[in-house]
């Protein structure tokens, strides 16, 4: 069923289990943006762009190669009869003197034949930000050249990863990609402005060591809204304790909302999902993967300001599902989804 966007901007952070998947409605037309979206999730971009009217892409980008990032990109853009404008994406895994592994390839293959066949045109300044509407501009904040050689030199793929603001009407919306602390860092030293409404996590929630801690980087953006894109069945135990705890810790004025639930808050999370679809205002499609705490959440920037679905009531309703949810130690979330 189509969704009447009238003048506002939309932006969802899709489920797509583990992995990253944004997309964006301008306001008043039928072209969209892509960032990131992993293999095998590709479906349920198009379906949300089918349902919002976008038939071509202004922009896509792709954080990194990752495949819990890059590897879907190219089935959305084949599935958009209008295609894609401009493309950004740093060629991460070049730059270390290595044969890249199948994946990598497969996605190279794919963007060469979207170049070839004119699906894709590479815009030469789209580094340096692009100009979407006359309202809307997309920033890329990280990485510089330098970041990039510093990222081969430590082998470490995240740090090359795109960090990028999409600015509307006043409120701005940060992507942190897979950045870790030392992207993070090189952001703060650089003097970049990183401030916004709304922050995606970096890394599935997840923090090294290394670099700026998670309090540094709430203290760099002072966002409002944290989303966290995270898969039900991931191997790797995202979103980390220790990070959740910190940001609770900085208070209840600053929502938390992650896409699906993990093991962390309920024990068998596949187990509950025909209670949370039963429980869940769900506000667009998502994944079969795994159960949604959040689902896919979307972020509308209209005349009335910035609204966040699923609404903070709706969603507290799913979180009194789980035994022990992470953002809500204190009870308060369940508390308000019990009132009647």
């Amino acid at each position: 069923m189509a969704v009447q966007r009238a003048d506002d901007l939309y932006v969802a952070l899709l489920d797509v289990g583990q992995g990253d998947c944004i997309v964006a409605a301008l306001p008043g037309t039928d072209v969209g943006v892509l960032v990131d979206c992993p293999a095998g999730e590709s479906q349920v971009a198009v379906s949300l762009f089918e349902a919002w009217g976008v038939t071509s892409l202004t922009l896509a980008v792709i954080t990194h190669s990752d495949d819990d990032h890059a590897g879907g990109v190219v089935d959305v853009i084949k599935n958009l009869p209008g295609g894609c404008q401009r493309f950004a994406y740093s060629e991460d895994r070049l730059w270390r003197g290595r044969e890249p592994g199948p994946q990598h390839r497969i996605l190279r293959q794919g963007l060469a034949g979207l170049l070839r066949g004119g699906a894709v045109r590479v815009h030469p300044d789209t580094k340096r930000g692009v100009q979407l509407s006359a309202e809307t501009q997309v920033r890329f904040l990280h990485p510089t050249s330098a970041d990039l050689f510093e990222g081969s030199r430590e082998k470490f793929i995240n740090q090359c990863s795109i960090v990028m603001a999409i600015d509307h009407a006043g409120n701005r919306i940060l992507l942190g990609g897979d950045a870790g602390g030392e992207g993070w860092r090189r952001l703060r030293e650089r003097g970049e402005d990183t401030r916004a409404d709304v922050l995606k996590l970096s890394h599935h929630g997840a923090w090294p060591e290394s670099g700026d801690s998670i309090d540094d980087v709430v203290a760099m953006v002072q966002p409002q809204h944290v989303l966290i894109s995270v898969g039900s069945r991931n191997p790797r135990g995202h979103p980390d304790p220790k990070t959740l705890a910190r940001l609770v810790a900085r208070g209840s004025q600053m929502r938390i909302i992650c896409t699906e639930v993990t093991r962390h808050c309920h024990d068998d999370p596949a187990g509950i999902t025909a209670s949370v679809l039963a429980a869940a205002s769900l506000a667009a499609p998502r994944s079969a993967s795994g159960c949604p705490c959040g689902g896919t959440v979307v972020v509308r920037i209209g005349t009335a300001g910035l609204q966040i679905l699923p609404e903070r009531q709706a969603h507290a309703r799913v979180i009194t599902l789980f035994s022990s949810p992470m953002c809500d130690p204190s009870g308060d979330l369940r508390a308000l989804g019990r009132a009647k």
